[in-house]
C-alpha cells in the first residue's frame, strides 16, 4: 500500500475546519474495518484512509508544525500500513474499570508472543498475525498492539471470496474468541488484499 506523503496533510487551519466532516467519515469508515472478538478485543484494520487520519490527529493533538516533526509522524504512522499481500491492523485490549486495569491487562501477556491472533481459513489453514516488536516488555503488556497478517495467494483468494467462510481467532491462555468475518467487513479488507 502506497505511504501517505507529506503533499496529502493538510496545514492545522484547514484540517480543524474539515474536521468534523473527516470524523463523521472515519467513524463509517472504521466501522466497516472493525472486528469486535468477544468482550476484550477489538481489531481495527488500517488503509491510507485510516492513517491519513491518525497522522493528520496526532499534528493536531500535539500542535505540530516542524516539518522533521510531522515527518517522523509519516514514518512511524506508514510503517502500520499493510504490506503487499497483507492485512495490518491496531488491536485494542480493552479494559474499562480502572481499579483491575493491571490486572487485567496482565492476563494478556504472552498475547503478543507465538500464534495466538489468527484469521482461520478452514481447509486452507491459519494466517497468522505478527505482532510489531516493542509493544510489550517482560511482564507487562501494552493495551495496543501493532500486527501484519501476510496472506499467501491463494489464502488472499479464498478471503475475497465471500462464499468462503472465515473466522478471526484469539487463542490464549488468558483470552480466546472467534467471531465470522463476512458483510461489509469482509468486502473492506477484501479490498486492501485485492489493492482496489
Amino acid at each position: 500500500m502506497r505511504p501517505v506523503t507529506l503533499e496529502e496533510l493538510m496545514d492545522l487551519a484547514a484540517y480543524e475546519r474539515t474536521r468534523p466532516d473527516v470524523r463523521r467519515r472515519m467513524i463509517e469508515l472504521k466501522s466497516r474495518r472493525r472486528i469486535q472478538a468477544g468482550e476484550k478485543i477489538s481489531i481495527v484494520f488500517e488503509n491510507r484512509d485510516t492513517i491519513l487520519y491518525q497522522i493528520q490527529e496526532m499534528i493536531r493533538a500535539e500542535k505540530i508544525t516542524e516539518q522533521t516533526r510531522i515527518e517522523h509522524e509519516l514514518e512511524t504512522y506508514n510503517a502500520i500500513l499493510p504490506k503487499d499481500g497483507c492485512l495490518a491492523g491496531t488491536l485494542f485490549i480493552e479494559i474499562t474499570e480502572g481499579e483491575n486495569i493491571r490486572a487485567e491487562l496482565d492476563a494478556f501477556i504472552g498475547l503478543d508472543r507465538g500464534d495466538h491472533v489468527w484469521f482461520d481459513l478452514g481447509a486452507l489453514g491459519r494466517v497468522v498475525g505478527r505482532f510489531a516488536e516493542g509493544q510489550s516488555e517482560e511482564g507487562r503488556i501494552s493495551s495496543v498492539h501493532y500486527l501484519q497478517f501476510p496472506f499467501r495467494p491463494d489464502a488472499a483468494r479464498a478471503f475475497c471470496d465471500v462464499d468462503h467462510p472465515v473466522a478471526f481467532v484469539i487463542d490464549h491462555d488468558g483470552y480466546t474468541a472467534s467471531v465470522p468475518v463476512d458483510g461489509s467487513v469482509r468486502r473492506s479488507l477484501a479490498e486492501d488484499l485485492t489493492g482496489e
